[in-house]
């Protein structure tokens, strides 16, 4: 049918040109291929109408989605399924959890280890393990293998304010690849993770194209006997470091801090941040005073101890001077990452100024949703509010729940 419509238009516009300007030198014509692009692109749009369209198919996005789900609601997620722990995390490296803290969050527990462990039990010796990388992946295969709803495999390009729209819907939403998909829907939900968060300082990012961010470890994978400084104190400089020993790089290392080594990912005790990270709710409740104190006490970093061996052997050098990019090849950026509603490139103008911020990171109430009714946030951007574990996997247990359980109040 599209075809013969297609076909149907060059021939009109044939006719056209032929009837009104026969003799003219500059009549244009245009192919069959062209005109298909422009139909494809602008009258043929695949629309698609939800209640809910949640940004983001990492930890979050999912297991908001399993909980919309398992409430028989209307929703629409769109996003590269747990990219983080696909693509952007080194293979021989292990997590800073075991299963029981690293489980997708489901209302029914469709997701949890021991299920898992069921199908695969030669995972069956890493049940109170740190897991490794890979077994973790094998675990989230598991899981997408075993959804219940679709997954849009793209990224969304843009975030707007409908108009002129029949669905009356608020939102519209187009796709990165299939740009020829628009999603309208009445509430979003913002889970895209990190990679909108990638924090390089100035001094590092003399020549960009010189700086790689610790994020982008299949490229830092591929780099090898080159001269290369890492910058940063926490985990993901001393993994850096490690996978660039082992493929013969001259590996130099600054870090600002002493170094601290300790299994968690925070220097304070066990038992306190095990409470700590439990405590979302509670912690929304705090004084804002007491909620930053406790977030600058989290914040330090630390490196597991069986990284000691290794980073003891490294040349260490106490600042970045000028002619560093003249120096070594390489500089990676393991910096973390800075949370700020400017970030989020895919969302309008008009959206983010409609957005009430304190330093530039959007103000939440208890249901993670932001000042602009209907547009949420949930993942790392919201630690502010409700604390330390929106920075973990354990920390979207509370926040799916939370968020499902306010969306249609």
């Amino acid at each position: 049918m599209k075809n013969t419509f297609i076909s149907l238009l060059c021939a009109l516009h044939a006719f056209a040109v032929r009837l009104y300007a026969p003799a003219s030198p500059h009549t244009i014509y245009i192919s069959k291929d062209k005109i298909y692009q422009f139909i494809n692109n602008n009258l043929l749009m695949n629309v698609i109408n939800t209640n809910v369209l949640i940004i983001g198919a990492g930890v979050y996005g999912i297991g908001l989605a399993n909980h919309l789900y398992g409430q028989k609601r209307s929703f629409v997620i769109a996003g590269k399924f747990m990219d983080l722990w696909r693509n952007h995390t080194f293979e021989n490296m292990e997590l800073r959890s075991d299963f029981s803290t690293s489980e997708i969050t489901h209302p029914e527990n469709r997701f949890s280890s021991d299920l898992f462990l069921r199908d695969h039990p030669e995972f069956e010796i890493y049940r109170n393990k740190h897991l490794p990388v890979i077994v973790y992946r094998a675990y989230l295969n598991w899981v997408e293998n075993n959804l219940e709803y679709p997954v849009i495999n793209d990224l969304i390009e843009n975030l707007d304010f409908c108009t002129g729209n029949t669905s009356k819907k608020k939102f519209c939403a187009v796709l990165k690849i299939n740009k020829n998909t628009m999603i309208y829907s009445n509430k979003v939900v913002i889970a895209s993770g990190l990679s909108h968060h990638l924090f390089i300082p100035l001094e590092l990012n003399q020549i960009p194209e010189n700086v790689i961010h610790s994020y982008e470890s299949r490229k830092i994978e591929k780099l090898g006997n080159i001269k290369v400084l890492v910058v940063g104190g926490g985990q993901s400089a001393a993994e850096s470091i490690e996978v660039l020993i082992k493929k013969n790089n001259d590996v130099s290392w600054l870090s600002r801090h002493s170094t601290v080594y300790l299994e968690q990912p925070v220097n304070i005790s066990t038992w306190l941040f095990s409470m700590i990270i439990k405590s979302s709710g509670l912690f929304y409740r705090c004084p804002s005073w007491l909620r930053k104190f406790i977030i600058l006490l989290l914040s330090r970093p630390t490196i597991r101890p069986g990284f000691k061996p290794i980073l003891e052997k490294v040349t260490k050098t106490d600042h970045v001077v000028k002619s560093s990019h003249m120096i070594y090849s390489k500089i990676i950026s393991a910096t973390g990452f800075k949370y700020k509603l400017d970030n989020y490139t895919f969302l309008s103008s008009k959206i983010k100024l409609s957005i009430k911020t304190a330093h530039n990171i959007p103000v939440l109430d208890k249901s993670f949703q932001s000042t602009l009714r209907g547009v949420y946030f949930t993942g790392g951007i919201a630690e502010t509010r409700f604390g330390t574990a929106l920075k973990f996997i354990i920390g979207s247990h509370y926040a799916c729940k939370n968020i499902a359980k306010n969306l249609f109040d």
